[in-house]
């Protein structure tokens, strides 16, 4: 085991914990029987097993152990009723385990046994004989309930008197993260979360280029306790973390970036739940649409599926490769304006949950245009995500009496063979477990029909140059104070942002702000035609079927520029105008021969299912009954596949 010491504390730190006697020099190691290349330094990082780990604030106990000043301890809990026995110290070791943190081999050096009172010698005998069998060299039983309360079972590092709880450093070889947090799960259980003051965990992982990302023990989780089981998380840089700065992915606005004095709501409503915040992920610059080729100021995250060199969309392409790469990422929280969490939902093969529009859910956001800005979140598995959106909404869903099932069919025509085909066998699971009639729907052609009085027959010349007199004039005033703060700052330069971004600033400086007025009229008035046509069925629920984009190779060395220019009657754009809830549904793999491996890769295929405003958790219950009913996975794995294959 390793544990590193900045050089300058280094001779202090050891004559602190180990007393008056030599003292080593910065590169000597310290060596003792039973404890191998011992290295201090303030943070307590250390290596254990190739896995890196990290001690923090922790515990001071009321008395000093008598056996070793230093030590990796196991703590563990006796619940209430529990005979104290071998036979079940073994099953709470097994259950300590199969956590991802904590290492039983490791972590024997003591054991802090916690809740026992009065027991039998006889019985502490037995306990006591069996850790020492196992290479434990002390074990301590405290009966003290303040400590028991406080230490929660799992892997701690023992310095003079403190017990420091050990989170294990997880590489970010996916370059996801932009910044990394210390733990919240640091502070007292109990404690109020919603005023924690986030701090950046300056950790590198010995993979070069990567961040270290701290996890916590999921053995904290006490399932008799009544709390719910942990979930971590990551977010995107675009939510305030009180106490931490904000980058949008760019050079210019993070050097003008201030420390967040608040954080953001729908991230205090997962801590409230028992999150665990990660850090902040990546994003394309700005909160825009970008290409891996087009990033310039931070290198691009890399999409974990296929062969590993595919776009993985944007913006909130970290949030959604995060999810895809690690199994210690449970959930991702990330925005969608006009697709900026489907999109990299569909092509990092993951689950992603959009909420209706809620003005209160941008609380805390950085925002580019409030009527489509909308949180959304990123999971592998459908109960992760609906945990999220009921941490979110504080309600409950249930099935609808009736469904009704409309595919609109103008946006599949540029869809693979192989696409529409999965999405139509999902259709049909649809109609048969949710005993569901389909429409086949045409936007423009039910337009030209029932069009409103005062509007033209042609949908499309109607919405023409609507994108950029509203959301482009939006995206360009929300960033009116950063311009004027980054002047001032730097004598009179102007900010660099990505050529793209600098397309959407001119188009939407362009803009009237009576410009921008009428096309907002025209959004509304087309916003209430659609809800009138599609979602205005008597005692129905209705649910619209999109394909999000056409499936194909997107490498990330090649050169393939974002739309300068875009339509509102584009598949992306239809739930945005909306304000409707959607779900971003994993159900199938399309191969493909890769020019990176020279072999046959996958790349994922998934659904949008689309509900009625305010119908969120009833349209998750929805997806959750037909995928369980037809023998559908609900859940994907992290890595380059979805599904599990034969080999």
């Amino acid at each position: 085991m390793m544990i590193w010491c900045s050089p300058l504390s280094l001779s202090s730190v050891i004559r602190r914990l180990f007393g008056s006697g030599e003292i080593l020099s910065d590169e000597e190691p310290l060596r003792e029987k039973g404890r191998k290349n011992l290295l201090l330094q303030e943070d307590c990082r250390f290596v254990l097993n190739n896995s890196e780990y990290l001690a923090l604030d922790g515990a001071q106990l009321p008395w000093k152990c008598r056996h070793h000043d230093t030590a990796l301890v196991t703590v563990i809990k006796k619940p209430n009723g529990q005979h104290l026995s071998k036979h079940w110290m073994k099953l709470e070791l097994e259950r300590l385990s199969r956590c991802d943190v904590y290492q039983q081999d490791g972590f024997l050096n003591g054991i802090l046994v916690t809740n026992v009172s009065s027991w039998k010698s006889w019985f502490r005998l037995e306990v006591t004989q069996y850790l020492h069998s196992l290479g434990a060299r002390w074990c301590e039983f405290v009966d003290d309930q303040k400590i028991t309360a406080l230490l929660r079972p799992g892997p701690y590092l023992y310095i003079g008197g403190v017990l420091k709880p050990v989170f294990r450093i997880r590489t970010d070889i996916n370059n996801a993260f932009q910044a990394a947090v210390y733990p919240t799960t640091t502070v007292c259980p109990g404690a109020d979360l919603s005023q924690f003051v986030f701090k950046q965990l300056p950790t590198a992982s010995l993979y070069q280029n990567s961040l270290g990302i701290a996890t916590a023990p999921r053995s904290w989780y006490d399932p008799t306790s009544g709390e719910k089981e942990p979930l971590r998380i990551a977010i995107k840089d675009c939510y305030f973390l009180k106490g931490m700065e904000n980058s949008l992915g760019n050079r210019s606005y993070y050097s003008c970036s201030v420390q967040a004095s608040f954080t953001a709501l729908v991230v205090r409503r997962l801590l409230e739940d028992n999150a665990q915040i990660l850090g902040f992920t990546k994003l394309s610059s700005m909160i825009s649409r970008e290409e891996p080729m087009e990033s310039v100021d931070f290198h691009a995250v890399f999409n974990p599926r296929g062969d590993g060199y595919q776009s993985p969309a944007g913006s909130s392409s970290g949030s959604a490769a995060a999810v895809a790469a690690y199994d210690w990422v449970d959930a991702a929280i990330g925005t969608d304006t006009s697709g900026s969490g489907r999109r990299p939902a569909l092509v990092n093969g993951v689950w992603e949950f959009r909420p209706s529009h809620k003005g209160y859910y941008l609380d805390g956001m950085i925002t580019t245009y409030t009527q489509w800005d909308t949180p959304c979140v990123f999971a592998r598995s459908l109960s992760t995500l609906t945990r999220v959106a009921r941490a979110w909404s504080h309600s409950r869903g249930r099935l609808a009496a009736n469904y009704k099932i409309v595919f609109i069919a103008e946006y599949f025509s540029a869809s693979g063979k192989k696409q529409r085909n999965c999405i139509y066998h999902f259709v049909q699971d649809m109609q048969k477990y949710l005993s569901a009639p389909l429409e086949n729907l045409s936007i423009t052609d039910r337009w030209e029909l029932t069009h409103p009085q005062n509007t033209p027959k042609d949908l499309r010349w109607y919405l023409d140059g609507v994108v950029e007199k509203t959301y482009y004039y939006s995206f360009f005033h929300a960033t009116d104070k950063f311009r004027e703060r980054f002047v001032d700052k730097n004598h009179g330069s102007e900010p660099y942002v990505t050529p793209y971004v600098q397309d959407r600033w001119r188009k939407g400086e362009a803009v009237s702000e009576e410009e921008y007025k009428e096309a907002e009229s025209r959004l509304q008035i087309y916003k209430n035609w659609l809800l009138d046509n599609i979602f205005s069925v008597p005692d129905t629920s209705v649910l619209v079927v999109l394909p999000i984009q056409k499936i194909e190779p997107n490498y990330r060395d090649e050169v393939k520029k974002s739309p300068t220019s875009q339509s509102a009657l584009d598949e992306l754009f239809l739930v945005s105008i909306l304000g409707s809830p959607d779900v971003v549904v994993p159900i199938g793999e399309w191969s493909y021969p890769s020019k990176i491996t020279g072999k046959k890769e996958y790349l994922p295929i998934a659904v949008n299912i689309v509900g009625a405003p305010d119908t969120d958790l009833q349209l998750l219950d929805a997806v959750d009954h037909v995928m369980t009913s037809s023998g559908r996975r609900t859940e994907v794995l992290p890595g380059s596949r979805m599904f599990p294959h034969r080999s």
